[in-house]
C-alpha cells in the first residue's frame, strides 16, 4: 500500500521468515556458526532456543541454504505430532516411500536409508522447529533415533529448535538421558539497541530504500523499548509506523508515530512513554555520568560565587533584625502529653491558590501554646511555634492558610459521623484522590465539569484523561492496607445507598481521609467499620486496568509489561516479548498461588494491581511510609 510512496520494491518489515532480510548481527552469526559446526562435526544433538519472534525459523532456513549437497535434511515444522506421525513425517521429508504401518516398520526404513547415505559419504540431519510442543514420549522417541549409529560415528544429526520452555522441559528428570546427549547448545538473545538501529536500516536497504526514509533517534529508542529487541516485534512496529508516515505524508518517522503505531497494532491506548522510559532511553548511565562530571566544576564555582556575594547582605539584614527586636521575650513552650490534639485543615478546592494571610499577634495570646498548622498531605501536623510572634505587623516568613477550620480530635469521629459526612457520588472523592497524586488542575477541573451531577461515571475515561491506570476491586480492609496505595473506598450505608470517602494516609491507629469539604484524621477502626468491601485505585501505570490478559490475546504491550513486572519479582525468566506464552501463564499461576489470588493463569485486575503494588515506581504516594 505504501511501497510507491517510499519508493520500495517490497515491504521491508514482513513478518514472514524471508532469508534475504536476515540481518547478520553478531548473535545470528554466532548461532549459525554453532549450527554449522555441530552438523559438519557430527556432534549428534544440537539445541537452539530463543524467545518468540527472535528469528529461529529464519535462521533454520538460512542454514538450509548453506549446507552442501552431501547433507540431506528433513525439516519438521509441525511439532504437534505423535511418535508414529513424527517418524512418518521424517521419512517423507527424506523422500522415502513409506509402507510401514507401525513404528518399528518406519524405524527400519529410516535405518536402511541412513546406512545407504553413510556408504555414500553423506551427512543426514533432522531439524525440528517449535520443539517445545513435543510431548515427553515423542522427545524420548527422538532420543532413541540417536542410537542409529555405526561403531565409529553417528548416522544422524538432530537439531532441536524451540522457545525457552524447551530448556525447562529438557531439564526435567524424565528427559535427563536426552539432555546429557546434547553437545551443542545456544540461546538466541534479543538484538541490542545498536543492532535494532542497524536491523531497521538494513531491511529498508534490502527493500530498495534510497536512504530518504529516516527514523529519528527517539523513534529508534521507542522501537527498542517497546520491542525488547525481538525482531518480529521490531518488524510489526516499524511496518505500522511506516503506514502512519504514509497517512501523514512523511518519510521521517518520529517517536510519536511509533507510539501511535504500537497503539493501533495492539488496539489499546497509545503507549506514550512515561518519564522512566524517557530517562532510560535518552539519558543512559554513561551520558548522565559524563554530564555530571562536566557540570560539577561549574556548579561549585556558581555556588561559591553566590555565597560570597550574599554574605554582606546577610550580615546587614541580621544586624537590622537584632536592632528591631522587642525587649520582652517569652520562652518556647513544649506541648504536654495531655494537651496534644490531632488537628486537621479544611481542604476546599482552590484553597491552595489563595494568597497567604499574615499571622497577627491577636491570633494567639502570649500565654497560649498555639502553633502553626502544616499539612504534609497526610493529615495535619504540628509546625513552628507562634510564641515568637511579637507584634501585629505582618511577618515575612510565617503565614497560616486562610480560613483554617479546627476539626474535632480524631477520637470524636465515630463510624456514624464518618458515614454522614461521606459523598453520595464517587466523582469528588476521585478528584481528591487525583489531587493527592499531583494531577494538574486542568485535568481535575475537566473531570468535575464532565462528570459531576451525572448518573453514570466511567472511571476508565477519567483515568485516560490523566494518563493513569484505574481498577475497582473487591478486597478486605487488611488487603487494602497491604496494597499501600491511597484509594476511594465505598462506605456501607443501608439507608442512603453507596457512599464514598477518600482514604489518603494511615499513621499508626489513625487514618487521614477526605470527607465533605475537608481533610480530617479519624480513628483507623472507624474507617475499618464503615468500609463496604470495594476500593478504587489509581496507578501511574495504565497497565493496571480491568482488561483481562490470557492466552487468547495477541501481541500486546500490556502483556509485555506483565512479563516485566513478573520478571522483577523473579516469577518470569527471559526477555519480555508481548506474547502470552505458556511460561507467562505458568508465572502468573505461581504468583496468584503465592498471594492467595484465585489461580486462573490469567492476569485479571486484581493480579495486575498486586504486581504493581509489589514493584511500584519511585515517587508515588503510599498509604503508610
Amino acid at each position: 500500500m505504501y511501497r510507491e510512496f517510499y519508493g520500495l520494491s517490497e515491504r521491508a518489515f514482513n513478518l514472514t521468515p524471508d532469508t534475504s532480510f536476515l540481518y547478520p548481527s553478531k548473535v545470528h552469526k554466532e548461532v549459525l556458526t554453532h549450527l554449522l559446526y555441530g552438523i559438519n562435526a557430527r556432534r549428534g544433538f544440537i539445541l537452539v532456543t530463543g524467545e518468540v519472534g527472535a528469528g529461529k525459523t529464519t535462521l533454520c532456513r538460512v542454514l538450509l541454504g548453506q549446507l552442501d549437497e552431501k547433507t540431506k535434511v528433513a525439516f519438521v515444522l509441525n511439532s504437534f505430532l505423535t511418535e508414529f506421525e513424527l517418524l512418518r513425517a521424517i521419512n517423507h521429508d527424506f523422500g522415502l516411500v513409506t509402507k510401514g504401518r507401525t513404528k518399528m516398520d518406519l524405524l527400519d526404513e529410516l535405518n536402511d536409508y541412513l546406512l545407504e547415505q553413510n556408504r555414500q559419504g553423506n551427512n543426514v540431519v533432522i531439524i525440528i522447529d517449535e520443539a517445545q510442543n513435543l510431548s515427553f514420549a515423542v522427545l524420548e522417541q527422538i532420543r532413541m533415533l540417536s542410537n542409529l549409529e555405526t561403531e565409529k560415528e553417528k548416522l544422524l544429526q538432530i537439531v532441536l529448535v524451540g522457545q525457552p520452555e524447551l530448556k525447562a522441559k529438557l531439564a526435567s528428570k524424565r528427559l535427563r538421558q536426552l539432555s546429557q546427549r546434547i553437545t551443542v547448545r545456544y540461546h538466541l538473545t534479543p538484538l541490542s539497541r545498536e543492532d535494532v538501529r542497524n536491523y531497521i536500516y538494513y531491511r529498508l536497504k534490502v527493500a530498495g530504500s534510497r536512504g530518504d526514509i529516516v527514523f529519528t533517534r527517539g523513534a529508534l529508542d521507542e522501537v527498542y523499548y517497546l520491542s525488547g529487541g525481538v525482531p518480529r516485534l521490531v518488524n510489526s512496529l516499524c511496518d505500522r509506523a511506516l503506514m502512519v508516515g504514509y497517512v501523514r505524508g512523511m518519510r521521517r518517522i518520529t517517536r510519536a508515530m511509533v507510539c501511535q503505531a504500537a497503539s493501533e497494532a495492539t488496539g489499546g491506548r497509545s503507549p506514550v512513554s512515561r518519564l522512566s522510559t524517557f530517562v532510560s532511553m535518552r539519558f543512559s548511565v554513561p551520558r548522565v555520568a559524563m554530564a555530571v562530571l562536566v557540570a560539577i566544576p561549574f556548579v561549585v564555582v556558581a555556588v561559591l560565587g553566590m555565597v560570597s556575594s550574599s554574605l554582606p547582605r546577610i550580615a546587614h539584614a541580621t544586624k537590622r533584625a537584632e536592632s528591631a527586636r522587642p525587649a520582652w521575650h517569652e520562652p518556647e513552650t513544649t506541648l504536654s502529653t495531655a494537651s496534644r490534639r490531632t488537628i486537621a485543615i479544611a481542604d476546599e478546592p482552590g484553597e491552595a491558590d489563595a494568597p497567604p494571610q499574615p499571622v497577627e499577634r491577636e491570633a494567639a495570646s502570649r500565654s497560649s501554646i498555639a502553633r502553626l498548622i502544616r499539612d504534609d498531605g497526610a493529615g495535619a501536623t504540628l509546625g513552628a511555634p507562634l510564641s515568637t510572634v511579637r507584634s501585629t505587623r505582618p511577618l515575612r516568613t510565617q503565614y497560616a492558610k486562610p480560613d483554617i477550620e479546627f476539626t474535632p480530635p480524631a477520637k470524636n469521629f465515630t463510624p456514624a459521623t464518618v458515614a454522614s459526612a461521606s459523598y453520595t457520588s464517587i466523582v469528588e472523592p476521585v478528584v481528591q484522590l487525583l489531587m493527592h497524586w499531583k494531577v494538574d488542575a486542568a485535568a481535575t477541573g475537566r473531570i468535575r465539569r464532565e462528570w459531576l451531577g451525572r448518573s453514570g461515571v466511567n472511571l476508565t475515561q477519567i483515568a485516560d484523561i490523566c494518563q493513569m491506570g484505574v481498577v475497582r476491586v473487591p478486597c478486605s480492609f487488611d488487603d487494602l492496607l497491604a496494597y499501600n496505595l491511597p484509594a476511594v473506598i465505598e462506605i456501607a450505608d443501608d439507608e442512603a445507598g453507596a457512599r464514598y470517602i477518600t482514604l489518603l494516609a494511615v499513621r499508626g491507629d489513625t487514618a487521614t481521609v477526605h470527607l465533605k469539604g475537608k481533610r480530617v484524621v479519624i480513628p483507623l477502626d472507624a474507617a475499618r467499620e464503615v468500609y463496604a468491601g470495594t476500593a478504587t485505585f489509581f496507578t501511574s501505570d495504565a497497565f493496571v486496568n480491568k482488561v483481562r490478559l490470557d492466552d487468547t490475546i495477541g501481541l500486546s504491550l500490556d502483556v509485555r509489561k506483565l512479563q516485566d513486572y513478573l520478571g522483577r519479582l523473579n516469577y518470569f525468566v527471559g526477555s519480555p516479548t508481548g506474547w502470552y506464552t505458556p511460561d507467562t501463564q505458568a508465572a502468573v499461576l505461581q504468583f496468584q498461588s503465592d498471594y492467595t489470588i484465585r489461580p486462573t493463569g490469567a492476569a485479571d485486575a486484581l493480579t495486575k494491581l498486586r504486581l504493581y503494588t509489589l514493584a511500584p515506581p519511585e515517587g508515588i504516594p503510599h498509604l503508610s511510609k
